[in-house]
C-alpha cells in the first residue's frame, strides 16, 4: 500500500506481485515524488557514497543550470564517475518509489480507474 497522502508516518513500501496499486494521475506524472533527493538519501543510507559526493553534484547541477546546460540526474552523475556501481544504482532506484512508480506506468496497463483520476494496476 501506498501512504504518501493518508499516511505519512507510515512507510512506503513497494507492492508485491499479485498485489494492487491504486495511483492518482499526478502521482504518476511525478508530481509528489522527488527521484533525485530520495535517490541521492538511498545511497548516502547504504553508504555507497558520502555526503560530500552529494554535495559535488549539487554544486555541478547549480553549475549547469547558471550556463543553461541540462541538468543530469543524480543516478546518472554518480554512475559516470564512477562513484556507484551498476548493482548500487539498481538496488537504490528499487528502494524508491520514483522508480517503482515509473516503471509501473511505463509496462502495466491499468486494470481499471476509480473515477477519471486514479488509475488501478495489477503489479506482476
Amino acid at each position: 500500500m501506498l501512504n504518501f497522502d493518508f499516511c505519512p508516518d507510515l512507510p512506503v513500501v513497494r507492492p508485491a506481485a499479485g498485489r494492487y496499486l491504486a495511483a492518482s494521475v499526478t502521482l504518476l506524472a511525478g508530481v509528489y515524488v522527488q527521484g533525485d533527493r530520495d535517490f541521492a538519501k538511498e545511497i548516502m543510507r547504504r553508504g555507497y557514497v558520502p555526503r560530500s559526493k552529494v554535495d559535488d553534484y549539487l554544486v555541478d547541477s547549480e553549475a549547469r543550470r547558471k550556463q543553461g546546460l541540462p541538468l543530469v540526474h543524480v543516478a546518472d552523475w554518480m554512475a559516470e564517475r564512477g562513484l556507484i556501481t551498476g548493482d548500487q544504482r539498481r538496488i537504490a532506484e528499487d528502494a524508491i518509489p520514483a522508480t517503482w512508480i515509473a516503471r509501473v506506468k511505463d509496462t502495466l496497463t491499468p486494470i481499471g480507474w476509480a473515477g477519471d483520476s486514479i488509475a488501478i494496476y495489477e503489479v506482476k
